[in-house]
């Protein structure tokens, strides 16, 4: 569970879930997003960003050989 808003800080009663309680968390991934609480919404791509720099490289290394056109038209794909 994820407080949004004004009061995101501010501690509440414990929702039960099948007689266990649910915990507060800071972050939540949905659909590949990451949305981190705070008194305004907010999300974070470092996740994205570092997936994408972890591919570049790959692709990169693999291609240093290929010319410009090549290795721009790999990344596009």
């Amino acid at each position: 569970m994820m407080r949004i808003g004004i009061h995101c800080n501010i501690k509440c009663c414990d929702v039960l879930l099948d007689d266990k309680i649910l915990p507060f968390i800071d972050e939540i991934k949905y659909l590949g997003i990451v949305i981190n609480k705070g008194r305004c919404f907010d999300r974070s791509f470092s996740s994205v960003k570092v997936k994408f720099f972890r591919c570049f490289n790959a692709i990169y290394s693999k291609s240093s050989y290929a010319s410009e056109e090549v290795i721009i038209n790999l990344f596009k794909s």
